[in-house]
C-alpha cells in the first residue's frame, strides 16, 4: 500500500515545483523515488511518464493515488521526449527531473527555491550528488560546479558537470523559451538541454549533496551505440550554437577526445579491448595533452596501452 501523506488537492494548490520521473522497467526502484518527491518539505507535484513499461511500473505509481499524476505514452520516443511529455503537462513554475532509481533529499526542493527566489535572472540551480549502488549504499559524492565554469565543464563532459535530468530545478519559463529537450537525444539529452540554457542564461549551483544518483548495470551511460548517435548531433550542435562564446567554441578538439577516451573506457569494460583501444588511438589524435592525462588517471587503460 502506498505510503499516506497530505491532501493531494491542498498541495496542488500551493506546489510551485513539480518533478517529473521518465519510467521504462523501473519498478524495483520506483516507489522510493516517488516517496522521495512526495516527501520534500514543501509542497511538491510528482508527474511520472510512464514510457510502455511491462514490468508493472505503472501500477507501482497508480499505488499513490491521487498523489501522483501518471501519463502512459502511447508510442515509442526518446527518454527526452517522455520529459517533454512530462514538464508540459506539469503547470507549476519550477521543474525538476529524476530518474526511476534516483533520489531528492527532502530539502532538496525547498532550498532550490530560496535560491531562485534570491537570483530571479538565474535559469536553474543544480546540486551536488551523492552517488549510490544498486542496494542504495554511499559509494563516493560528486560537486556541483561553480557557476562561472558549468557551461564549459558540462560542454566538455569534465567533472564537475552540471546535473540536469537529476538535480536541477528549472524555471518552466526557460523550457518553453528554449524548446525543451532535443528529442533526437537520449543519454546526452540533459547535456545538450543544460549547455544551451547556460548559454542564454545565468545558472546557479548548490554544493550540497542534495540529489542521490543511482550506479548500476544496465543505465543508459554504458549504451555505446547510444553514445556515439547522442555524440554525432550534440558536437556539431553545440559548437556550432552562435550563442557558445568563441573562447569555448575553440575546445571542440578537447571535447571529441573526451568523448573518445569515455568510448574506449566503455568498450574496455565489455572485454572489447581492440575496440577500446582503438578509440583510444582517436582520442590521442584529437587532443594528445588531454588524452595523455586522461590515460594516467584511468589504471586500466594505462596498463593496456
Amino acid at each position: 500500500m502506498a505510503p499516506q501523506g497530505n491532501d493531494e488537492r491542498g498541495r496542488r494548490a500551493v506546489a510551485r515545483a513539480s518533478a517529473v520521473i521518465p519510467v521504462r522497467n523501473g519498478a524495483r526502484y520506483l516507489a522510493e523515488t516517488i516517496q522521495s518527491v512526495l516527501s520534500q518539505s514543501v509542497p511538491t507535484d510528482c508527474v511520472v511518464v510512464d514510457d510502455r513499461s511491462t514490468d508493472g511500473s505503472g501500477d507501482v505509481a497508480r499505488a499513490f493515488g491521487s498523489r501522483v499524476r501518471l501519463i502512459a505514452l502511447g508510442a515509442d520516443g526518446s527518454l527526452a521526449r517522455a520529459r517533454n511529455v512530462g514538464w508540459r503537462s506539469a503547470g507549476t513554475e519550477f521543474v525538476g527531473f529524476l530518474d526511476h532509481d534516483d533520489l531528492w533529499a527532502p530539502d532538496k526542493v525547498a532550498r532550490q527555491l530560496e535560491v531562485l527566489d534570491r537570483e530571479p535572472t538565474a535559469a536553474l540551480v543544480c546540486t551536488g550528488l551523492r552517488l549510490m549502488d544498486a542496494r542504495g549504499t554511499t559509494i563516493g559524492t560528486r560537486a556541483a560546479p561553480e557557476p562561472y565554469v558549468a557551461l564549459r565543464q558540462t560542454l566538455l563532459i569534465e567533472l564537475p558537470t552540471m546535473s540536469i535530468a537529476q538535480s536541477s530545478l528549472i524555471r518552466t519559463s526557460v523550457l518553453e523559451d528554449i524548446g525543451g529537450f532535443d528529442e533526437r537525444l537520449s543519454y546526452q539529452s540533459d547535456q545538450d538541454l543544460g549547455c544551451r540554457i547556460a548559454m542564454r542564461y545565468p545558472v546557479a549551483t548548490l554544493q550540497a549533496a542534495l540529489t542521490s544518483y543511482r550506479m548500476h548495470a544496465g543505465q543508459l551511460s554504458e549504451d555505446l551505440e547510444l553514445l556515439r548517435h547522442d555524440a554525432a548531433i550534440t558536437v556539431p550542435k553545440l559548437f556550432g550554437d552562435p550563442e557558445l562564446p568563441p573562447e569555448l567554441r575553440r575546445l571542440r578538439r578537447r571535447a571529441l577526445a573526451n568523448l573518445y577516451y569515455t568510448y574506449a573506457g566503455t568498450q574496455w569494460r565489455r572485454g572489447q579491448h581492440r575496440g577500446a583501444v582503438a578509440d583510444l588511438a582517436r582520442a590521442l589524435l584529437h587532443h594528445p595533452v588531454r588524452s595523455v592525462a586522461l590515460a594516467r588517471a584511468s589504471r586500466t587503460v594505462q596498463r593496456y596501452a
